[in-house]
């Protein structure tokens, strides 16, 4: 009798040990990646275990991992990391806004609500909050839309005059006889 006491203190003592390394993690990655407070539900930052499945809507064709998903009180909040700095502006980018918003339209489709707002994360350590509203979903709606007819037309006018762009680009392709680099 006492053995199986003894046996299950250790199991107890053994799981405590375990949820508190967890937590340490939990808590050294939200210190490390300056992530607002919430529980982390989806990551495709953390290496260390298996990927998260990417976010699907079959009614937008569209597919996403946002780097994370927190749950918070004010719902499931998209959070994008960036390694690049927030503009001197102190806006962020235009592309990175639209990256997050589409991660929103996302979770609206998949979770049958939308995320309030979402955080954009930069590496100089700024975090922007950005209201996911519906001026916002409209501009990603109206960009996948012009996106699909950019595919499916010949010949696509290019939207800026940097080769560099051309040649990064995995749409470069449909750009036909506007492209800047063969």
């Amino acid at each position: 009798m006492n053995g199986t006491i003894l046996l299950l203190a250790g199991l107890v003592l053994l799981l405590l040990l375990v949820a508190y390394a967890f937590w340490r993690r939990g808590r050294d990655l939200r210190r490390t990646s300056g992530l607002p407070q919430g529980k982390v539900v989806y990551t495709d930052m953390e290496r260390a275990r298996p990927p998260e499945a990417p976010l699907r809507s079959e009614r937008w064709g569209l597919v996403g991992k946002p780097d994370y998903i927190l749950e918070t009180a004010d719902g499931l909040i998209p959070v994008e990391v960036k390694s690049t700095r927030l503009p001197r502006s102190g806006r962020p980018y235009p592309g990175h806004v639209l990256q997050l918003a589409a991660y929103c339209l996302l979770m609206e489709d998949i979770y049958g609500q939308a995320p309030p707002f979402g955080y954009i994360r930069y590496g100089d350590g700024q975090t922007v909050r950005i209201p996911y509203t519906e001026a916002l979903r409209n501009e990603v709606v109206n960009t996948l839309k012009a996106m699909r007819a950019g595919e499916r037309a010949s010949d696509v006018p290019r939207s800026h005059a940097s080769s560099w762009r051309c040649r990064r680009c995995g749409l470069a392709y449909v750009c036909g006889s506007q492209r800047l680099v063969a």
